[in-house]
Formats: C-alpha cells, structure tokens, sequence
C-alpha cells in the first residue's frame, strides 16, 4: 500500500496505478510535497473530465487533451478565500507602494499550459 501523501485517489480507499506511479517517480527525484500534491489535484481534473465525458483513461488521445485545454480555458478559477479584514484586491498595500494586481477569473495560457504540461508528463 502506498502512502497517502503520494497515492492518487479514485474514490475514497482506491487508488489510480498510473498516477501513483507516476508520483512515486516524481519523489524519487526529489519533488516536493506542493509539486506532489499539485500533479495529483491535476491528474484527478483529467480523470474527471475524461469520466464527464466517457472516456476510460487508457484510450485517451490527442483529441481529449485538445478538448480538456479548450474546456480550461473556458473555466473560471474559484475565488479564493480571503479574511474578513483582508483589503480588497487590487487596493494599496499599506507595507509597500505597489499596486496588488487585480486577479484574473480566467485561467490564462500559462496556467493551461502548465495543467497541460503536468498531464504529459
């Protein structure tokens, strides 16, 4: 049995063989506890779409990774959670006199790019 800070879950208890694979080589080549943790959020994306879709896994091609790249970039990022005495986005940061960039709702092509670029690995 894998660890579970590296085991890909399917449903709660079963694990994915490929993805766990995957990142146990990913923590032999020393990937920190975030890159795990990220390609793991970003393989279960993948197999859940290909779920929506019908696809099983291992028959999956060029044609469902175009289509999982269009439907990220149609996506919106959640909002993330902020404190209530947080300021509001984009306002002045009272430490510094730079602005806070205004945060985008869409996934842009570098974040699609490196969901992608986390698959093909």
């Amino acid at each position: 049995m894998v660890s579970p800070e590296v085991s890909a879950p399917r449903r709660p208890g079963v694990e994915i063989a490929a993805v766990t694979g995957f990142l146990h080589h990913m923590l032999a080549d020393d990937a920190g506890p975030a890159s795990l943790r990220s390609y793991a959020y970003e393989s279960l994306s993948w197999r859940r779409f290909l779920r929506a879709i019908e696809v099983l896994w291992h028959l999956a091609g060029r044609a469902e990774a175009r289509d999982f790249a269009l439907w990220l970039k149609s996506s919106k990022k959640p909002p993330r959670q902020r404190r209530p005495d947080a300021p509001a986005p984009g306002s002045v940061n009272r430490h510094s006199t730079a602005k806070k960039m205004v945060r985008n709702p869409d996934l842009t092509l570098t974040g699609v790019q490196w969901v992608l670029g986390n698959l093909r690995s």
